[in-house]
């Protein structure tokens, strides 16, 4: 855990990147590991921590695909359904089924964003414990075992 600034100097391209933000999710893993050490027997204190500091941040990572909606909200779906301000009552070609693809690109755009940065956290989790424990190369069954311990 000590050697990135060598190992991110070494490093070019989407590499380089990775390395940046694995270093910084790695620094906040210890971070939030020490303050769980520090207030480890008093669950009651240590979840309002948590939350306090973090609660706003997965708020709004989760209303994130909400943002799909806002355009329906506004504007309307069709004559049916007149959003709040009103769609354009001139009718220049039909783009009922447009839009609700694009609501729907957007939508599914926003929530694998999401999905995928969930999943490089909880992959980089896993490699902080690992490298924390400090075992080299894995098998599944080694990795099963650990991630069983971590969850």
């Amino acid at each position: 855990l000590k050697s990135y600034k060598k190992r991110y100097s070494k490093k070019r391209g989407l590499k380089k990147l990775d390395c940046y933000y694995e270093n910084k999710l790695f620094n906040k893993f210890l971070h939030l590991y020490e303050i769980a050490q520090k207030i480890k027997n008093e669950k009651k204190r240590s979840k309002y921590f948590f939350f306090k500091k973090y609660d706003i941040v997965l708020f709004l990572l989760s209303l994130l695909p909400v943002i799909g909606l806002i355009h329906p909200i506004l504007f309307g779906l069709s004559h049916k359904y007149p959003g709040i301000l009103g769609a354009c009552e001139e009718s220049h070609i039909e783009t009922n089924y447009y839009t609700g693809l694009a609501y729907m690109i957007v939508s599914l755009i926003i929530v694998s964003v999401v999905l995928f940065v969930v999943i490089y956290i909880l992959l980089k989790l896993i490699k902080y414990q690992r490298l924390k424990s400090g075992r080299g190369k894995m098998n599944i069954n080694q990795y099963y075992h650990l991630c069983k311990g971590i969850f």
